[in-house]
């Protein structure tokens, strides 16, 4: 159940434990099951996280650690972002990025991008009943206000802008 207390510490959620047939589970559905195992590391986040599309999900390389500071440097692809420290993990390693799609800005590409920025192509927008959904290439999806997305809709080039302490690696 230590899992389950990250969790609440990490989303703010309020969960209620049952005893099911095969122990002890959170009542809330698959989310909060991908979200624990995520959060905590346990490798069989990544395949549950991937099966219901909860998470972007993307490779990278731990360029650096400093525990001191709290913070970490991952190279995803040919872009480096800055994160926050991730403990249980060395310089080198191969990691996969966990990020929630509505924890990234999709912004509109004025210049080079910025720190913890990458350049996007977008490849469709999907309408959601409260926001939109972008779909860039790579995979990574963006979850965006209506009132966002309508002053940005005609862009060209975008970026996508990952906030430090919304990554996780898996």
């Amino acid at each position: 159940m230590r899992w389950l207390r990250r969790v609440r510490r990490w989303r703010g959620l309020h969960h209620r434990r049952r005893r099911g047939r095969r122990g002890w589970d959170a009542k809330g559905g698959g989310e909060v099951a991908v979200g624990a195992a995520a959060s905590c590391g346990f490798a069989e986040g990544e395949a549950v996280a991937r099966l219901l599309g909860v998470f972007n999900l993307i490779p990278a390389e731990i360029r650096a650690l400093d525990p001191g500071r709290n913070t970490s440097k991952v190279q995803m692809g040919e872009h480096e972002l800055d994160g926050p420290y991730f403990p249980g993990h060395l310089k080198g390693d191969r990691v996969t990025v966990c990020v929630r799609p509505e924890r990234l800005a999709a912004l509109a590409r004025n210049g080079k991008p910025g720190v913890n920025q990458i350049p996007a192509q977008l490849e469709r927008a999907v309408e959601k009943p409260q926001w939109m959904r972008l779909e860039f290439a790579g995979g990574i999806a963006v979850d965006v206000a209506r009132a966002d997305y309508e002053r940005v809709r005609d862009t060209k080039d975008w970026v996508i802008e990952f906030p430090k302490e919304s990554l996780r690696v898996l």
